[in-house]
């Protein structure tokens, strides 16, 4: 743990970014009680339990159905403004033009 702290020291010195531990939090995936004792000690970070959400998507240790990950992708489509498929690739735009009609319609033209 003691070089884990010093790659984020030695990282924040040579960016400029600085890791704010009191906002980060330590997930543990299958660590024994006495290991997560350890790091809590050292990482003043908050312990949270596995699965969890990352930036608003769930973190789990399986791979998503793909039912699943239609809410996300809606979700994602909404917010896109439509000038914004002009933009995109062809392959970013029959998929998300694909997606919407599944869903009932399409923005694009």
């Amino acid at each position: 743990m003691g070089l884990t702290m010093e790659i984020l020291h030695n990282f924040g010195e040579a960016s400029g970014l600085h890791c704010n531990l009191q906002k980060s939090c330590v997930v543990p995936i299958r660590c024994e009680p006495s290991n997560l004792e350890m790091v809590s000690y050292i990482l003043p970070c908050t312990s949270v339990a596995f699965p969890c959400t990352y930036l608003g998507l769930p973190v789990l240790n399986k791979q998503f159905k793909k039912a699943e990950l239609l809410s996300w992708i809606e979700k994602i489509g909404d917010k896109l403004p439509a000038w914004k498929a002009s933009v995109m690739n062809i392959a970013g735009r029959v998929t998300w033009k694909g997606q919407k009609q599944v869903n009932g319609g399409s923005r694009l033209g």
